[in-house]
């Protein structure tokens, strides 16, 4: 979820000429206050990076509450579930 790339789960993958993301971010800072976000993901090919428009139907980018620490810091959770971006 985090800054391992070895372990990213999030995945993109080609259908027609779009890609469709599925996937979690954990810890972004300004998250849910953005109008984009960039994204990486794994796909067949390797690791590419994405730009969301956070108006995206199937994203959604909740706070996290009740952080020990960084309180004064807007972090999210990134949701990717379906997210279809024209290539």
């Amino acid at each position: 979820h985090g800054s391992d790339p070895g372990g990213m789960r999030t995945r993109a993958r080609r259908d027609g000429s779009d890609w469709v993301l599925d996937g979690r971010k954990m810890w972004i800072t300004n998250g849910s206050v953005a109008s984009v976000a960039v994204v990486w993901a794994r796909t067949e090919d390797g690791v590419r990076g994405f730009v969301v428009p956070t108006d995206t139907p199937g994203f959604s980018a909740p706070p996290i509450k009740h952080k020990g620490s960084l309180r004064a810091s807007v972090t999210s959770e990134l949701l990717l579930d379906g997210v279809r971006l024209p290539a």
